[in-house]
């Protein structure tokens, strides 16, 4: 059976190092233009986005809400997790509910292109 509406997604990881958040993410998270955000993996290699201070700056605002970062480390760890396949130069993904309200997980084992 093949799903006539695929889901969109809400992160985009470039292999250049371009990371595109959508505006429903970004919402989600309650993120603003000039919010920052960090990525975490934790020992089972899940991967998690959250709103730091500390964190990644948008590089490039696209439209409202739609945040772009630029972070060749984090691209590169993405690439390298057990759930993605070689080869890949793009891989996008849906961004879950926190379990404990600031660490949001992206969801690698499903591979949206």
């Amino acid at each position: 059976m093949h799903r006539l509406n695929p889901p969109r997604p809400d992160i985009r990881f470039h292999r250049s190092g371009q990371i595109d958040i959508s505006t429903k993410a970004s919402r989600r998270m309650g993120l603003s233009p000039d919010s920052r955000v960090s990525f975490y993996l934790d020992r089972e290699a899940n991967l998690y986005v959250r709103p730091d201070a500390d964190g990644l700056r948008p590089a490039v605002m696209k439209g409202k809400t739609s945040l772009r970062f630029h972070c060749k480390q984090v691209t590169d760890a993405v690439f390298r997790l057990p759930d993605l396949p070689g080869g890949l130069s793009l891989a996008a993904f849906r961004i879950g509910q926190p379990e404990d309200g600031t660490n949001y997980p992206v969801i690698t084992r499903r591979l949206l292109l």
